[in-house]
């Protein structure tokens, strides 16, 4: 009976484990949407007859706006919460998307889109490192400690997809 009573009190537990997946996930995306664009490049390449100097500016572009986004990200969160920043953050990454899809016909909208990605991204980065550190230790004892893993395998994880499914998209 003792150990009845030890396996249903555990299925029980709520799953303060998995509070950080919300914030993990909108990493994973940020980090898809940041990565998406280099398996393109060939294809930008070739259709718009891009020389390497610009294909070049197009990755300074996107440190270009990584590095606000980095430094501003985090403490925007601190002062006006975390959620409410990377909501936008994530609508901004979607508009940078589209305008890397209007990239393939013209260098303006790929130069834009590399910027506004940089910008989205550097700033999900940062405002998801905190957002997952503090749900981490929400969850039970030693959770703040599996924090710095968890944005790892969120961060990489959406580096990982975004050229993957881009590359795929991109032979159809």
């Amino acid at each position: 009976m003792h150990d009845t009573a030890h396996v249903i009190s555990v299925s029980r537990r709520p799953a303060t484990h998995r509070v950080w997946w919300p914030a993990g996930l909108a990493v994973v995306a940020a980090g898809w949407g940041a990565q998406q664009f280099t398996p393109l490049l060939l294809m930008y390449q070739a259709r718009l007859h891009l020389t390497a100097t610009t294909v070049q500016a197009a990755f300074g572009l996107y440190v270009a706006g990584l590095i606000p986004g980095l430094l501003l990200g985090g403490p925007v969160s601190d002062r006006f919460g975390r959620r409410r920043v990377m909501a936008p953050v994530l609508v901004l990454s979607v508009l940078a998307t589209s305008l890397l899809v209007l990239g393939g016909g013209a260098v303006g909208w790929l130069f834009a889109g590399r910027l506004l990605t940089g910008v989205a991204g550097g700033a999900a980065f940062s405002c998801g490192a905190a957002w997952i550190k503090e749900l981490s230790a929400l969850g039970p004892s030693g959770g703040a400690g599996h924090a710095p893993r968890r944005l790892t395998v969120a961060m990489s994880a959406g580096f990982g997809l975004g050229p993957l499914v881009a590359g795929v998209l991109a032979q159809w």
